[in-house]
């Protein structure tokens, strides 16, 4: 004689809940990945961007406005408003940035200095390296 069996067993059912658990969890650890990864792309891109603009200022007026030293570029800065808004109408802000207060210690925001307008750094960061980049002409 047999026995019908009609569901599955309590192993069953917690060896299908596990594997969905970890699937899950898998899941999001690559999406918060692809996420960061993004942002820095965009910090990257955003840098080349301003660094095109103030090359273009440097042809123009034959140095890189100055003196400046750790100036978070926001948009509502000297440099933004005053120097690099005929070839940048729109300063490109950090991706994660809320409300950037302008001051040189914040990661959330490009880092200009220029001492003598002969040369200039542009300090970043970037999440997935967890390191800052500096980009200078």
């Amino acid at each position: 004689m047999y026995h019908l069996r009609r569901g599955f067993t309590l192993i069953e059912l917690l060896v299908v809940i596990a594997i969905i658990g970890f699937l899950t969890t898998a899941s999001m650890v690559a999406y918060s990945t692809i996420k960061i990864k993004g942002r820095d792309a965009k910090r990257n891109a955003d840098t080349s961007t301003i660094q095109k603009a103030l090359g273009l200022y440097q042809t123009r007026n034959e140095k890189f406005p100055f003196p400046y030293t750790g100036v978070c570029l926001t948009g509502d800065d000297d440099i933004s408003k005053n120097k690099l808004n005929q070839d940048l109408p729109k300063m490109p802000t950090d991706p994660s940035a809320k409300d950037v207060q302008p001051t040189g210690t914040n990661p959330q925001c490009y880092h200009y200095t220029s001492e003598d307008g002969s040369t200039y750094t542009l300090q970043y960061y970037l999440e997935g390296e967890r390191a800052q980049k500096v980009r200078a002409p």
